[in-house]
């Protein structure tokens, strides 16, 4: 007998997140990183109300719903009770599967400030057709999708012009070198920059 196919209990088009690629992150080991705020939309269309939650991650790595908004699908039928029930931990679950990222390995409850030399950027998860990646990418188009496009068209035009790209960023969006090179991230993550190397001096030229 054929084992049934464990269906999910909300499909992953009726949560949305939204955020600010600027927050710092917090890990959860193996390499798993979930930024320290970020905000959730549950839309399914067979409940009467659209629900957005405002979720914090502490040092503990664990992610919880620190503000609630709920809307009436129906204005006329109000809001009951049972409205109200939402399934929270199900919400959590699937939305910190949206905006989970991959960073290098450090202990869970490390943030990413603390790590005094980070090695390696953050990226979606390293199957670039799985459910994970593609969430990862609609996760970070929901962030703020004309900052990433602008970020990209600022790092083409740096490398087309031969200046560092990361510099053209920070002075452009007026942040510091981390938090550009995580918008640079954010904008290849959601499909706006192809992978950019800066372009090495030219030999006999001097400094």
């Amino acid at each position: 007998m054929a084992k049934q196919r464990r269906k999910d209990p909300f499909p992953i088009r009726h949560i949305r997140a939204f955020g600010d690629l600027s927050v710092d992150s917090v890990s959860l080991g193996d390499r798993r990183w979930l930024p320290t705020s970020f905000g959730l939309t549950f839309d399914d269309p067979k409940r009467p109300v659209v629900a957005t939650l405002w979720v914090t991650v502490g040092k503990d790595a664990v992610p919880r719903v620190a503000r609630i908004s709920v809307e009436a699908r129906d204005a006329a039928k109000g809001i009951s009770s049972v409205a109200l029930r939402l399934p929270l931990p199900e919400i959590l679950r699937e939305g910190a599967a949206v905006v989970v990222q991959i960073g290098q390995e450090e202990t869970r409850g490390t943030l990413k400030s603390e790590v005094r030399q980070w090695r390696e950027a953050f990226i979606p998860m390293t199957n670039p057709t799985g459910p994970t990646a593609q969430r990862t990418r609609r996760a970070y188009r929901s962030v703020d999708q004309e900052r990433l496009r602008r970020v990209a068209t600022v790092v083409r035009r740096a490398v087309e012009e031969g200046k560092p790209f990361i510099k053209a960023v920070m002075e452009v969006e007026h942040v510091g070198q981390s938090h550009a090179k995580r918008l640079i991230d954010g904008a290849r993550a959601a499909g706006y920059l192809e992978e950019t190397k800066p372009r090495g001096r030219r030999k006999g030229k001097g400094r």
